[in-house]
């Protein structure tokens, strides 16, 4: 596969093991040649604006302390607590997107980069990452820490529903 940056390289570097595939893009694929990540977002892995908007169906929002309580006050919300340096947040990453295209109505998957919101790191005692919180209108109902299989997520979501 090809990057839209016209990069030649077929095998891009697999920022997991999952090897999910939505489309034409390997989700959670990174160019080496410009550094794209490719997935629902569509994110440059250096930052900068998402080509797909966060109201998009299957897509998770990146959450901030100024947009968590507004975020997750209502319905079911999978929380991702991560940082890009994480090798296993990064094997999560994928199977969180696949995941989220798959939910039941009023269910979300958000993320939460703890380099850039230490703060709510603190608030939900994160000591390791990747770190999923379950919560409902806004309420812990289930904590999970280390890479978890879409299976038992998504069993878990069902149940808080």
């Amino acid at each position: 596969m090809n990057c839209s940056c016209g990069s030649s390289r077929t095998m891009w570097t697999m920022l997991t093991m999952a090897g999910v595939i939505v489309g034409a893009y390997a989700v959670g694929a990174l160019c080496p040649a410009c550094g794209w990540r490719s997935g629902p977002d569509r994110t440059p892995a250096g930052g900068g604006a998402a080509t797909q908007p966060a109201e998009a169906p299957g897509a998770i929002a990146a959450l901030t302390g100024k947009t968590f309580g507004a975020a997750t006050a209502s319905g079911v919300v999978l929380v991702d607590f991560w940082a890009p340096w994480c090798q296993p947040c990064r094997a999560q990453a994928p199977i969180l997107e696949a995941l989220a295209t798959t939910l039941p109505q009023g269910a979300r998957i958000a993320k939460v980069n703890v380099d850039d919101n230490q703060a709510l790191a603190d608030r939900f005692g994160v000591e390791g990452i990747p770190t999923l919180l379950l919560l409902k209108n806004g309420k812990e109902l289930r904590r999970f820490v280390g890479v978890q299989q879409a299976d038992r997520l998504r069993q878990a979501i069902r149940e808080a529903m």
